[in-house]
């Protein structure tokens, strides 16, 4: 449903409240690992584990042959932005760790330049015997095999736990946490509650992987925040994915299946209904440096949440349109040196409502140091 976000109800833990929980959580945790540590590491000590590394990422678009909601031809957009991200993590005793990262960028998109420098990532970890909690901001911290669903820039800050469960011949994760998602770069409003059950195995030399979860999303947003995306919605997602990985030739191959479903009604809503989102993959590995991709997808308007999906199959004008679209996507993948690769993109896509098409060229270049 839609909710007006002037109207909070009682009780609900606000962005402020779930920050003091989180250095709540953080400092306890911290004073655990201590404790329990005191032999191995003592004081400031745990400084001398620092590790720093950066990834280095430069990306050249080019959206051709865009035609417009009414048919008509629209003028080439060539968006490009290149990106550090230098990354701290400490080791804390044996089971803790703490990491933290900075954002910064550069971006042009239809004549627009803009920059920012931001810290989108810092999180408590504290791993046990077979389990995990977490506390902070950083990235999803669930199983998916694409970003379609959850952009990969979308960090959110929460709480998260997951427990091992070991089988004969498989091996689960039960996965739960709660989330602020990002408004910006720090601003923070909806919130999420998620979960996941998480499984993998083998069959006759095929390795494959299970996940289904479930994303409830509690918009607090107005209509018009965030540049018009849609955040007056409360989202109620259902997902299964599936991925089977297995060797041709020597070379991995791999299969995959996401569903995703809306649960939510909105009566009275145009789109009400349009809530299934359906995608295909698969890659080849054709040598240890050359590797191709191909996806399929068809995400109907409401099958996931617009401000959080990715948004980068296409851009028209300065706007983009991850949802209520369908296409093919094909990648091919050069890593010519340790840790660096060039990749290229094609994305052929339409919107679902609309007139609208496009093609989209990409280039990338991404390092790790």
């Amino acid at each position: 449903m839609t909710r007006n976000s002037s109207h909070v109800p009682q009780g609900r833990l606000n962005a402020d409240s779930l920050r003091s929980l989180l250095v709540t959580f953080s400092l306890l945790g911290l004073s655990v690992v201590a404790s329990a540590n005191a032999d191995d590491q003592v004081g400031w000590e745990w400084l001398s584990s620092a590790s720093v590394s950066t990834e280095v990422h430069l990306r050249v678009d080019n959206n051709t042959a865009l035609i417009g909601e009414a048919g008509e031809d629209l003028q080439d957009v060539n968006p490009y932005r290149f990106r550090l991200t230098p990354q701290i993590d400490f080791q804390l005793g044996e089971k803790g760790s703490f990491k933290t990262r900075a954002r910064a960028e550069y971006r042009s998109v239809g004549g627009s330049d803009s920059s920012d420098v931001f810290m989108d990532t810092w999180l408590y970890q504290f791993a046990g015997d077979g389990y995990v909690l977490s506390a902070g901001r950083g990235s999803l911290p669930f199983w998916t095999q694409n970003d379609l669903f959850w952009s990969g820039d979308v960090t959110p800050m929460g709480v998260f736990a997951s427990k091992d469960l070991n089988a004969d011949s498989v091996f689960a994760t039960l996965s739960a946490g709660y989330f602020e998602l990002p408004h910006g770069k720090n601003e923070f409003d909806d919130q999420m509650a998620a979960f996941q059950a998480y499984l993998i195995g083998s069959v006759n030399e095929v390795d494959w992987t299970i996940a289904a979860g479930g994303y409830f999303i509690d918009s607090d947003s107005s209509s018009d925040a965030y540049g018009g995306f849609d955040r007056i919605r409360d989202y109620s997602i259902a997902n299964m994915s599936f991925k089977a990985e297995a060797d041709a030739g020597g070379q991995p191959v791999s299969l995959g299946i996401d569903l995703y479903k809306n649960l939510t009604r909105y009566d009275g809503d145009s789109l009400d209904g349009e809530d299934f989102g359906f995608l295909a993959t698969a890659s080849w590995k054709a040598n240890d440096e050359l590797k191709f991709g191909y996806t399929y997808a068809r995400v109907e308007a409401l099958s996931v949440s617009t401000p959080y999906a990715e948004g980068d199959w296409v851009r028209f004008g300065s706007g983009s349109h991850p949802v209520g679209m369908q296409g093919h996507g094909f990648q091919a993948i050069y890593s010519f040196a340790e840790n660096q690769s060039f990749m290229g993109y094609v994305f052929l896509r339409d919107v679902m409502d609309s007139l609208q098409e496009a093609t989209r060229y990409r280039f990338e270049y991404n390092a790790s140091f």
